[in-house]
């Protein structure tokens, strides 16, 4: 194959701020230094560059996943869409080498990069400034779906279009009883709200992939779980649900404010510092049940990792199952290097 030359990015997406901090900064080493030093979700960006190292080029699928297969968390290749050159193309992959239709927090970190990769490419530093206009980011991803971002310097909106569906896991023929996992992690049935404002209790909510929502009765109970006892009993219990990870959560300051866990069926890793797709599924329900004090819900989630993200989640409209949302999240850039590939 002919030599490849890929920029690959190191970024954190759904970061929380330090407190106190608000102040807007110039560069992106300025930023990373107002940010939770180990917080965010991390995501690995590729972007294979053309001669003019200005603008992407396709890969192939033996090239994407032997790419995605060198990173130890989610990855997202930016290649140019084939029927517009002002989009771009997103495809969203799993450690595994595994490609997924998406994720929310890849999506937000390669927005922030699109919309300020000219000065990051020319400079070759994360030292160069940050665009603090207001871009638009349009992007489809590996199955044709579009989608929206706004970016404007670290901070991304990500927009999006879904059918919002549940299912009650206690309905389902043959399903454990939500008190079976719970104890897989490290909690009981005296650790569940239960009976508490209609919240959702032990559903499949799903805003892209389903994600099994947990109430917990406060956050230290909810931070006292543990990783999975036995990750494949923890794995079949999933497959019994239909269900691609748990998400425990529990109230903090009011019903707009929440605290979340996130514990994947099999991602090759036990919890996730940050989940855009369980964030939304949660806020979605949530307003679905008439938890809807001005649509803007923000959920905390990595804390008890020693990684404080933050997802701030925006119901614009909610009509028989079909919701427009938006996704709101920093994004801070740790590493940027150029590597020349001659055989992936």
């Amino acid at each position: 194959m002919a030599h490849r030359r890929i920029l690959s990015v190191s970024a954190r997406a759904f970061v929380s701020p330090r407190s106190g901090n608000v102040s807007r900064r110039s560069t992106w080493d300025e930023i990373a230094k107002g940010l939770e030093q180990d917080g965010g979700n991390p995501v690995t960006i590729f972007y294979p560059l053309n001669d003019d190292k200005s603008t992407s080029s396709a890969l192939t699928s033996i090239e994407r996943t032997a790419l995605a297969k060198s990173c130890d968390w989610e990855s997202v290749i930016i290649e140019p869409h084939t029927a517009d050159i002002e989009m771009h193309q997103f495809r969203f992959f799993m450690p595994s080498g595994d490609e997924v239709s998406f994720c929310g927090h890849a999506a937000i970190g390669a927005s922030a990069f699109v919309a300020n990769k000219e000065s990051l490419i020319a400079s070759n530093s994360l030292n160069s400034n940050i665009d603090t206009s207001q871009l638009m980011v349009p992007f489809v991803t590996g199955d044709s779906s579009r989608f929206d971002s706004r970016v404007c310097g670290d901070k991304v909106d990500l927009v999006m279009r879904v059918h919002h569906e549940e299912s009650d896991c206690n309905q389902m023929p043959g399903a454990p009883s939500v008190g079976i996992i719970m104890n897989e992690l490290g909690l009981d049935s005296n650790d569940l709200l239960t009976g508490c404002n209609n919240l959702p209790v032990y559903i499949n909510s799903s805003v892209a992939r389903p994600k099994t929502l947990i109430p917990i009765k406060s956050v230290e109970q909810m931070n006292a779980a543990s990783a999975p006892k036995d990750p494949d009993k923890f794995r079949a219990l999933c497959d019994s649900i239909n269900s691609t990870g748990v998400y425990l959560y529990s109230q903090c300051k009011d019903s707009t404010h929440y605290e979340g866990r996130q514990f994947p069926r099999a991602s090759g890793y036990a919890e996730d510092p940050a989940t855009g797709i369980a964030a939304g599924a949660l806020a979605v329900s949530l307003h679905a049940r008439g938890h809807t004090c001005n649509n803007i819900y923000s959920i905390n989630q990595g804390s008890a990792m020693g990684r404080p993200s933050n997802i701030q989640v925006k119901i614009d409209s909610y009509n028989d199952r079909e919701v427009r949302l938006s996704y709101t999240g920093l994004v801070v850039f740790d590493t940027m290097s150029c590597t020349e590939y001659s055989n992936l």
